[in-house]
């Protein structure tokens, strides 16, 4: 029973950094600052202790997932490249 408890700390600690990441992509811009914040609530969130011993993947996945996606590029409706609009 030890192994899922610990698979699902890790994959709530995981949704809870990704959606902390996405809240900052989502509801303000990208710097230091939001990033600093959304990192140092996902600090807070895990010092709770809510997640056992994988606590440390929330703010870690805040700033990798706020990283890869500022820099992914997102599809718009005026690019030439997409054949069609069904193709989103």
């Amino acid at each position: 029973m030890g192994s899922v408890r610990n698979a699902l700390h890790t994959l709530g600690s995981l949704v809870v950094g990704i959606l902390l990441a996405a809240a900052v992509l989502v509801f303000s811009q990208l710097n230091a600052v939001t990033l600093s914040v959304a990192v140092g609530v996902g600090a807070l969130i895990a010092a709770v202790g809510w997640f056992g011993n994988n606590r440390e993947y929330i703010p870690v996945t805040v700033v990798f997932g706020s990283s890869w996606a500022a820099h992914t590029p997102m599809p718009t409706p005026s690019d030439t490249s997409c054949k069609s609009a069904s193709a989103w």
